[in-house]
This record gives structure tokens, C-alpha cells and sequence, in this order.
């Protein structure tokens, strides 16, 4: 003797029965994702964008200093040459 549960269970076992059960809660789904995915989208696309400019600005940051750190010195040097060269022609 089979049980209900045993009966429920080989009736959603066919083909027909799936594709009803899918066919029905698949709008229902797409809507409840669609849904989740406005209230969760801007939260995460701000955060991602934070992330990517927080990195980006620190590799700026990086390459601007060894800029500077290659040319302050150089223009200094060449400023102060020139100041010594003019105190000279004085």
C-alpha cells in the first residue's frame, strides 16, 4: 500500500507535471528576481564603482608620487643653478 506522499511524489515525477509547475512559477520567480535584483542592484553597482575608483585613485596616487619624485629634484636643481648664475652675473 502506497502512501499519499508515495502518490504525490510519482504524479510530480512526470514530464507534464514539471513543465505546469514551471510554466506557473516561472513568471512568479523572474518577477520576485527582478524585484530583488532593483532594490540590490545600486547598493552593489556603488559599492563595485567605490572599489574600482578607490583603486584606481590609489594607483594614481602611487604613479604621481614617483613623478614627482623624479622631477621636483631635477627642476630644483636646475632652478637653483640658474639663481647661483644670476647671483654670479651680479
Amino acid at each position: 500500500m502506497r502512501t499519499v506522499e508515495a502518490e504525490v511524489y510519482e504524479a510530480l515525477k512526470g514530464a507534464e507535471i514539471r513543465d505546469a509547475i514551471v510554466t506557473l512559477l516561472e513568471p512568479r520567480i523572474n518577477d520576485i528576481l527582478n524585484d530583488m535584483l532593483t532594490d540590490v542592484m545600486p547598493e552593489l553597482i556603488q559599492k563595485l564603482l567605490k572599489e574600482m575608483v578607490e583603486g584606481s585613485l590609489s594607483m594614481l596616487n602611487k604613479e604621481l608620487e614617483n613623478i614627482m619624485w623624479e622631477t621636483v629634484p631635477e627642476l630644483a636643481e636646475i632652478l637653483i643653478k640658474k639663481e647661483i648664475e644670476k647671483i654670479k652675473a651680479e
